[in-house]
């Protein structure tokens, strides 16, 4: 019993130091998968605290239930999509953002995007790096003539390439198929700080 009660002990500790995490949300589900066949195992009689623990599992299904986990991949390659407007205060983009960067480029965009997984990258202003997994919406990211995304990237060994424009983004697949989404249908990993306006440049 000693060495079962430990080996749970280690588990919970494993898994709250990854709960929570978007991008690690298939191996938490395991890790309460495996805690649970422990717990099976045990005489919920001989340790009050396993009732704790069981509401953690009752939880973490609950959570489960409400998540669709679809299979990725990052094997595609990446394709150009054109120039697409975007606002100030409905980002075309919301999952990650970089700015000001003094050595951005297209390929370095991409590769951050699909290394967050994201589906889809946008370099604007030419130092700018926007991430989503929600593709441009017409009905408010109208595709622009090349002419507007026209500024060269802001990496000195890229300035021939051009990345995006004011309000405008060259828009990217980045390779990586979107593999979360919501009881809602919303993609995990979009709503983060910046759809809060938070990037809005002054």
């Amino acid at each position: 019993m000693k060495y079962l009660l430990l080996s749970l002990f280690l588990s919970v500790f494993a898994i709250s130091s990854i709960f929570c995490t978007p991008l690690d949300q298939p191996k938490t589900i395991q890790k309460w998968k495996e805690l649970k066949e422990k717990l099976e195992k045990v005489d919920p009689s001989k340790l009050s605290d396993l009732v704790f623990m069981n509401h953690l599992i009752q939880y973490n299904e609950n959570y489960e239930n409400k998540t669709k986990l679809l299979s990725g991949s990052a094997r595609g390659e990446p394709q150009y999509l054109g120039c697409y407007k975007d606002h100030r205060r409905q980002r075309m983009f919301r999952g990650y953002a970089e700015k000001g960067s003094n050595a951005m480029h297209i390929d370095g965009c991409i590769d951050k995007c699909r290394l967050y997984k994201f589906a889809y990258a946008g370099v604007q202003s030419g130092d700018e790096c926007y991430c989503g997994n929600a593709a441009p919406q017409a009905a408010y990211n109208a595709k622009l003539a090349e002419s507007s995304c026209s500024y060269k990237c802001s990496s000195v060994a890229h300035r021939h390439e051009m990345c995006g424009g004011d309000w405008a983004s060259s828009v990217y697949t980045t390779g990586y198929t979107v593999t979360r989404q919501d009881e809602n249908g919303y993609v995990i990993g979009e709503h983060s700080s910046y759809s809060k306006n938070e990037w809005e440049r002054h």
